[in-house]
């Protein structure tokens, strides 16, 4: 529900200013802006699921989630960063 709520106002930035006047000449240009969007569009993102998780008091769910990280695999792990 979460990423249905962000989904369109997410994709409708493209749309507004200053992207959408926004002159492309070079890939490298697209990419940075595409970097930049979509920092913000995960900063966004967790704010709301952290307040999400505060609302229905389920802050113990992220002690257990980093407490059972450690038994994800170093490959696992280092794929999910790289891609």
């Amino acid at each position: 529900m979460l990423w249905g709520a962000w989904y369109v106002p997410g994709s409708a930035v493209w749309f507004e200013a200053p992207y959408a006047d926004l002159k492309y000449d070079t890939n490298a240009e697209f990419m940075l802006a595409a970097a930049v969007l979509t920092t913000f569009n995960a900063v966004a993102v967790l704010f709301f699921l952290f307040v999400w998780n505060g609302v229905l008091g389920k802050w113990g769910e992220y002690v257990r989630t980093i407490k059972q990280m450690r038994y994800i695999s170093k490959w696992f792990l280092s794929r999910t960063v790289v891609r």
